[in-house]
Formats: structure tokens, C-alpha cells, sequence
């Protein structure tokens, strides 16, 4: 756990994107070395200017505890861009995130087919019924849903592949501890 802590400040830090983090990582091998790097040293690093070097340069790690710590409380487990289990084919985009958050069971998605589903937050009845109706002929037929779990499309999305006895991977932006919308609570 406490190689983590450096993941996740890396991965917290505003203004430090995925893309300047992968070349912190090529550079200096681990997030701990990127933490204990001097101002002089992330000069080096490609893409790193001086607005970078400034937020490189806090190092305060509370954010990273708590962050740490709202996981454990949560059921939450990380997986880092270096870790043997994470997927290939999300290791192989151009900006990869460095850090994913998880909470139930991922899927093996680089040997099952996986499709995304994403749309409108407000659509009509008949958008959802669609949705769900697609979506969970999909998951009989064994593919995996990566979805948002926004309100509309999103979680009809994944209401039709739960009904269709298939697996849903969400991609959300708010937070493992929030549910969005609320009225999805009970579902997910």
C-alpha cells in the first residue's frame, strides 16, 4: 500500500495529465522517484515545462492518504499502469490513465469482446427501451458493456446487460463513493 500513495499523488495532480505522467514514469521509472525528484531534475523530462515543475513540486501527500483511505472504507482496490492485470488494450491508447479504481470483479476484457455504450442524459422512452433492449441482447451473447453510468442512455445501458445476465464495466468521473444520478442507487 504505501507504493500506492505515490500513484495516486501523481495521478491526482492537477495539471499533470496522463501524458506527462507516462513520461515522468519513462523517465524515472516509478511515481516514487517521481516524488522524490528535485526541480533540476524534471527539467529533463519531455514536456515537462515550468507550470508542471511547480505542481511536481508539492509534495504533499494527503490527498493521496485520504484517497488511499476513502478506498479501503469503500471496497475499492487500485490497479497501476505498471500491474500485470491491467488491460492491455487500455495500456495500448495514447493516453492511458495511470491508475484505475475498482470496485467488484474486472473482467478479462483483452480476451472477451467489450462494447461501449454511451449517449444522452435526456432521451425519450423510447431511447431507453432501446437501449436497454440492445444492451442486453449484447450481454446474452457474452459481450461485456463498458459504460458511463450517466443518467439516461448510460444506465439504461447497463440495466439491459445486468437484465441480460451479462457484466457492466462503469467509466465514471465523480468518484467510486458517488452514485450519479442518485436514483441509480439501488441498481448499482
Amino acid at each position: 500500500m504505501s507504493a500506492l500513495k505515490y500513484w495516486v499523488w501523481l495521478s491526482t495532480l492537477s495539471g499533470v495529465g496522463a501524458v506527462t505522467a507516462a513520461n515522468l514514469l519513462r523517465h524515472f521509472g516509478t511515481p516514487e522517484n517521481v516524488y522524490l525528484a528535485k526541480a533540476e531534475d524534471y527539467n529533463e523530462v519531455d514536456g515537462v515545462g515550468k507550470t508542471e515543475v511547480s505542481l511536481l513540486m508539492d509534495k504533499h501527500l494527503a490527498t493521496a492518504n485520504k484517497t488511499l483511505d476513502s478506498c479501503v472504507k469503500i471496497g475499492c482496490r487500485i490497479i497501476t499502469l505498471h500491474d500485470s492485470e491491467y488491460p492491455e488494450r487500455l495500456r495500448n491508447i495514447y493516453d492511458p490513465p495511470i491508475i484505475l479504481y475498482i470496485r467488484g470483479n474486472l473482467p478479462v476484457i483483452d480476451d472477451e469482446p467489450v462494447i461501449s455504450i454511451v449517449g444522452t442524459r435526456y432521451c425519450t422512452p423510447y431511447g431507453l427501451k432501446a437501449t436497454e433492449s440492445i444492451s442486453c441482447r449484447l450481454a446474452r451473447h457474452g459481450f461485456v458493456i463498458t459504460t458511463g453510468l450517466a443518467k439516461g442512455i448510460d444506465s439504461a445501458a447497463a440495466r439491459g446487460a445486468m437484465q441480460g445476465g451479462g457484466r457492466v464495466i462503469g467509466v465514471i468521473g465523480s468518484g467510486l463513493d458517488i452514485v450519479f444520478p442518485a436514483e441509480d442507487k439501488k441498481v448499482f
